[in-house]
């Protein structure tokens, strides 16, 4: 406790709330969170059952703990930092660790008859499934990001439309815009979608009301949908 304690406070709560200050913050990110606390704990665990204690850490001990997982290496660096910065350990880092291209991707033409099936006029999916499907397929959307998406996100003037998936508009092609347009206008007469901005209605609602639909049910609408999120964002990336 006089080392988890501090660490959460100020070494993840902290973090949590000047991110959450700034861009938002989501159901991931908060789970990240926890997940780091526990990893600390895991390790704490790991070096006591050698017999030693935290501040006796070494480089040795560590690396035999996180023994190349790339996940258990990212969610600990953060304590392993923390206790280096507070004088607790001396000289005990974590590798950096190699970024790989994604090596799973969905099929070339399994991904292209997604988006004609997501296109077609005639499709049984309902409105915001398929805008949600096809801007992941087209520009790899992460679902956090769909999930916060607005009508103040899209500008749409006489020759085009656009979406905010980042920083900057991009231009839709021609069937996509038309979508989106129409679950724009959708979302905006939905007075359940709108958001704390009385200008701004949520582009995928969810059940409460003024609240986004949540990551996980727009992840297994989209399963539902045979989009594989992952493979797809791959591909599309």
């Amino acid at each position: 406790a006089a080392l988890i304690e501090p660490y959460a406070r100020w070494g993840i709560l902290r973090v949590a709330r000047r991110r959450a200050a700034r861009r938002g913050f989501t159901v991931a990110a908060a789970d990240a969170g926890r997940e780091r606390i526990r990893s600390a704990l895991r390790l704490i665990e790991y070096v006591e059952s050698t017999g030693r204690q935290t501040k006796d850490l070494t480089q040795v001990v560590l690396d035999d703990w996180t023994a190349g997982n790339r996940d258990r290496t990212r969610r600990i660096a953060g304590f392993v930092a923390w206790l280096n910065k507070r004088g607790i350990v001396d000289n005990v880092t974590i590798s950096p660790i190699r970024h790989l291209r994604p090596n799973e991707l969905s099929c070339e033409v399994d991904h292209v008859r997604r988006i004609t099936d997501l296109l077609n006029e005639h499709s049984r999916l309902d409105l915001p499934t398929r805008v949600a499907g096809l801007l992941l397929l087209l520009y790899g959307v992460r679902i956090v990001q769909l999930q916060t998406l607005t009508t103040a996100d899209v500008f749409i003037t006489a020759d085009r439309t656009s979406i905010a998936l980042a920083q900057h508009p991009i231009d839709l092609p021609e069937p996509v815009a038309k979508l989106v347009e129409q679950l724009a206008q959708k979302a905006a007469e939905d007075a359940r979608a709108q958001t704390l901005d009385p200008n701004a209605h949520f582009l995928f609602p969810g059940a409460r009301r003024h609240e986004p639909i949540h990551s996980t049910t727009l992840g297994r609408k989209l399963a539902k949908a045979g989009i594989p999120t992952r493979l797809s964002r791959n591909y599309a990336m």
